[in-house]
């Protein structure tokens, strides 16, 4: 906060509890707020034909290795992992890919360094890099950037966010689904008016706890043909925080729903 040049404040009372606050002088926002362009909000199915992706996902967390890697291969891409730098220099040596996914703090190595040796030995723009990292201030990133990535990603990963990489760096195309993408929001639903089968529910939360997206997807499967109005209700939303790759929503999600008693 104070590199921003805020300050955090404290009001403590004895007996009853403490309240923080902070203040921080922000510029005005610049430019014009341009309005969303029909199309742009349409739910990506998959790489158009003829578009092939090799992406290699480097990062020593396992389950953010496999959520990145479960999304980038539900819409076809190729995808090999590594959880060092070390394991990387190896992938990269036994084939290029067409993009990496690079954590910035990994053990030994980090993200940083092991871009700029990728660089110096296959030039700035054979492969092109993306940045994954929990930060979101500027001065950060401008530091990263600086490092030759090409693009950051936030985590947690937001499937939107992992597409618009891929078609800005790639220049891939995509096959959309015909309907716009829905928000998907908490309040994108009432859980109140959901419910989940007691059947699908538990490999449903299973799967949410392993970060499994395969898992997820097939455990919605009979929900999909259900005639009742909750339970398309509940998939419907569902559908949508998986397209997200929210896998901390859906496990809260699949909480509440449990909660108002809407397990059958």
């Amino acid at each position: 906060m104070e590199l921003m040049g805020g300050e955090v404040k404290l009001e403590s009372t004895p007996g009853k509890g403490s309240r923080f606050h902070f203040e921080v002088e922000l510029p005005p926002a610049q430019g014009q707020v341009v309005a969303n362009k029909g199309g742009e909000n349409r739910e990506v199915t998959r790489l158009s034909a003829g578009c092939r992706v090799n992406a290699l996902v480097v990062d020593d967390n396992q389950n953010n290795r496999d959520v990145l890697s479960q999304l980038l291969e539900a819409i076809g891409c190729r995808v090999r992992v590594a959880e060092s730098a070390a394991e990387a220099f190896d992938r990269v040596k036994e084939e290029l890919p067409d993009i990496i996914f690079m954590d910035i703090r990994m053990p030994g190595m980090t993200g940083d360094v092991a871009t700029r040796r990728i660089i110096a030995e296959h030039g700035p723009d054979k492969i092109k890099i993306v940045a994954i990292t929990a930060s979101v201030l500027e001065h950060e990133k401008a530091g990263h950037m600086s490092a030759g990535f090409h693009n950051f990603l936030s985590k947690p990963f937001r499937f939107p966010d992992v597409c618009a990489s891929l078609k800005q760096l790639l220049r891939v195309e995509f096959e959309y689904a015909d309907e716009p993408a829905a928000p998907t929001t908490a309040a994108a639903v009432d859980v109140a008016k959901c419910a989940i089968p007691s059947a699908a529910w538990v490999p449903l939360k299973e799967a949410a706890d392993r970060y499994s997206l395969t898992g997820l997807k097939k455990a919605m499967e009979p929900m999909e043909n259900d005639g009742d109005a909750a339970v398309r209700m509940a998939t419907g939303h569902l559908k949508r925080l998986v397209q997200e790759g929210d896998m901390d929503q859906i496990g809260t999600f699949l909480d509440q729903v449990k909660e108002k008693g809407g397990v059958k």
